[in-house]
């Protein structure tokens, strides 16, 4: 069976309610390894996964929350759960993990988690996701997005493809809760990578590579 636009948009909401770089996929083949290098007005994050098997995948996340002034690093396991189609496919990660946290010169126990789900076409793509952090004694984050995309032309295989986005945020600990980014995304080969600027007046650029 083939899944609506209807549920799409339903599991967009629900994964709202679950650090994992909502952008991109952590799970990729078994034995693979994926890089992923985001930076936008909030945080600038490095990821590092390696693939089990299909489901599990393992890594490292550096994350530095650079309007607070603080920095996380430490281990961390994703599950992930696919479903192909005949024209579409859809995905569900759930990560989570544990590390130190450096703040005003002390070092803090972390723990994040988070969760992500994306259906897409080869025209439309909608995903939804939330993160949150929470450091003993010291500051919590909570951050949750969603995705709208179009793809301008249908590319064919080992082409340059691309999308033109629309991605929400919500940080209910910031100054301004809500946001919005404009984006162009594409992908072409082992490499995928995005830019865009929010109506905070940052700049959001994303590299991922598969290797």
């Amino acid at each position: 069976m083939r899944p609506s636009y209807q549920l799409a948009a339903i599991s967009g909401l629900l994964a709202g309610t679950l650090p994992l770089a909502v952008w991109a996929r952590p799970i990729t083949y078994p034995g693979g390894v994926n890089v992923m290098v985001g930076h936008d007005p909030l945080m600038d994050m490095v990821h590092t996964d390696y693939t089990i098997n299909k489901n599990w995948a393992v890594g490292w996340a550096d994350t530095n929350y650079r309007q607070d002034d603080y920095n996380t690093h430490g281990p961390q396991v994703t599950r992930g759960w696919r479903w192909n189609y005949p024209d579409s496919q859809a995905n569900v990660y759930v990560s989570g993990g544990a590390g130190p946290t450096f703040i005003d010169d002390k070092t803090r126990l972390s723990g994040w988690g988070g969760a992500s789900v994306d259906w897409e076409d080869r025209r439309f793509y909608t995903q939804a996701g939330t993160n949150f952090q929470t450091t003993a004694n010291g500051p919590d984050f909570l951050w949750q997005s969603a995705r709208v995309g179009v793809a301008p032309y249908i590319a064919e295989a080992g082409g340059l493809h691309s999308w033109l986005m629309l991605q929400v945020d919500h940080t209910p600990g910031e100054a301004k809760t809500w946001s919005a980014t404009p984006m162009l995304r594409q992908f072409w080969g082992d490499y995928l990578w995005e830019a865009g600027v929010s109506t905070r007046g940052g700049v959001m650029l994303n590299l991922m590579k598969t290797f």
